[in-house]
């Protein structure tokens, strides 16, 4: 685990404990009340929650992931697709978007370190338009000062 870097490292820290809390206290409350289906839904998220985790965390240990310095532009939500439309630039270039998962924002204007997963063609993937392409993954980030 010491390989990994500190803020993929807290990505997965923060996703185990609330997936873990929630189980826990579904495990606790099923028993309690005797609720048998309580308790078979508590499991599965446990069980789901650590399909979600597992990969993080091979991902992470293997170093399939792009370290990406830049400067974020714009951040555009999508939201039916539950991804962002990030722009950015990196060391002077010219700009860059980026289709992320999840809900996580990044504010205009600073400057972050975000390791990302997940395929970066955006040659091959050029003629598929783009709510189609396949976004990546945050694995986590860092705010440079």
């Amino acid at each position: 685990m010491k390989s990994i870097p500190s803020a993929i490292r807290a990505t997965i820290i923060k996703a185990s404990i609330c997936i873990g809390l929630i189980a826990a206290f579904g495990i606790i409350w099923g028993i309690a009340s005797g609720d048998r289906i309580l308790l078979l839904l508590s499991a599965g998220m446990l069980a789901f929650g650590a399909l979600k985790i597992v990969p993080m965390i091979l991902t992470a240990k293997s170093g399939r992931y792009e370290i990406l310095e830049c400067s974020v532009l714009e951040d555009r939500r999508q939201t039916l697709l539950n991804r962002h439309q990030v722009t950015v630039t990196c060391d002077g270039q010219d700009k860059k978007t980026i289709s992320l998962n999840g809900r996580m924002t990044l504010k205009p204007g600073r400057v972050y370190r975000l390791f990302l997963a997940g395929a970066g063609e955006e040659q091959t993937l050029a003629s598929v338009p783009e709510y189609l392409r396949p976004p990546r993954t945050l694995l986590g980030f860092e705010t440079i000062e």
